[in-house]
């Protein structure tokens, strides 16, 4: 919740007098952060495990936010398809 309200915090100076705290707060109820590292399989599981629960088993489109150096995008890929919470659309 700290860092949902630091992202608010942020979006309100970036937008302005324009920023809707009520459309901002059901926003906020649909975006997570789980810290993890590239280079470790199993933080990719967690993410998997984490998606599972909050999604209860339906279908869902995703946004993957990589906040990484390019270089390892190749590894995040590999580990997101490798641990099962990424497929092409209609894929399962």
């Amino acid at each position: 919740q700290e860092w949902r309200d630091q992202l608010a915090k942020t979006t309100a100076e970036f937008v302005g007098s324009t920023f809707d705290s009520e459309l901002w707060a059901k926003l906020a109820e649909s975006i997570f952060y789980l810290p993890g590292d590239i280079g470790r399989e199993d933080d990719f599981a967690r993410l998997r495990d984490l998606l599972g629960k909050l999604e209860n088993g339906s279908a869902a489109t995703r946004v993957y936010y990589l906040s990484t150096a390019p270089r390892f995008y190749e590894p995040a890929i590999r580990h997101l398809g490798a641990a099962g919470p990424a497929h092409p659309a209609g894929v399962q």
